[in-house]
């Protein structure tokens, strides 16, 4: 059973993939670059996670200096974008995805860029990953954790190949928000395995983790899923502004955004429609 969703997983990721090498291989992928194509929020006519990776990639470059000193690794890095902008910014990283093709066009991307000395990419899964015990100062992921966490295993070999002291980022969906679910069920049908994560999941997952502390960011703002829409056929498009090309829908996130801006901190993790996870081993 857990063979067949892997290959289902690989299969569907293998389609994804093949359809968003254009942007990767158009030019050198630089930190820059990056965050300029990932980080523009819906509310200013972005896609729909813009906001999200505008969180992630602020966080990052806050916490994981550049420095050639450290070693990364891009959790389940798809065609390797935000790796090679992390190599770019001067580290040494490595990543791993279940899909092949993902592997192959990181693997182009990298060479294109002149980032291949810096950069290492491996087809592999969570369960059984091919890096020596205690490899990594830092492991990090955007929305990966949730295809992740359903394997048994999954967090013995993410403990393992963290260094001590090690910490392991990663921004994700948080199922507690009855607007997420509201939104998913007339926007989105369910796909790729995904597992709504809760705070209870998260932690025992992180059981053998010394801290863990979890962020919570937005409430009202996740009215945002309403502006989109995917079925199974159309799921490259999530990511394309529908509703948010409207310049009502625009003036609401904003407001949703100042709403949440003052109920919502990141504390209130109950409340979250995204969370920010540190897991330190």
């Amino acid at each position: 059973m857990m063979n067949e969703q892997l290959e289902r997983e690989r299969i569907e990721h293998n389609e994804i993939y093949d359809r968003q090498q254009s942007w990767i291989l158009a030019e050198a992928v630089t930190w820059e670059r990056y965050y300029q194509h990932m980080s523009r929020p819906p509310h200013e006519g972005g896609t729909l996670y813009g906001l999200d990776h505008q969180i992630f990639l602020d966080y990052l470059q806050r916490t994981v200096k550049a420095s050639a000193d450290l070693r990364v690794l891009d959790y389940g890095c798809g065609t390797g974008a935000l790796g090679l902008a992390l190599a770019e910014r001067g580290l040494r990283v490595s990543g791993f995805d279940l899909s092949d093709r993902g592997i192959e066009i990181a693997q182009r991307a990298a060479v294109q860029s002149g980032l291949a000395e810096r950069c290492h990419f491996v087809v592999a899964n969570a369960q059984d990953l091919p890096f020596a015990d205690n490899s990594f100062d830092f492991v990090v992921a955007k929305a990966v954790l949730h295809h992740t966490i359903k394997y048994p295993g999954t967090e013995r070999e993410l403990y393992r190949i963290l260094k001590p002291g090690g910490k392991a980022i990663f921004f994700e969906g948080a199922a507690s928000n009855p607007l997420i679910s509201l939104a998913r069920r007339f926007t989105i049908e369910e796909e790729l395995g995904d597992v709504p994560l809760t705070i209870e999941g998260i932690q025992t997952f992180a059981e053998s983790f010394s801290n863990v502390n979890i962020r919570g960011y937005f409430f009202c703002y996740m009215l945002k899923r309403l502006g989109y829409y995917a079925s199974d056929e159309s799921l490259p498009d999530r990511g394309r502004n529908r509703l948010g090309k409207t310049a009502l829908f625009r003036t609401l996130l904003r407001l949703a955004l100042a709403i949440d801006r003052a109920l919502v901190n990141e504390k209130r993790t109950a409340w979250a429609g995204r969370y920010l996870i540190e897991l330190t081993k």
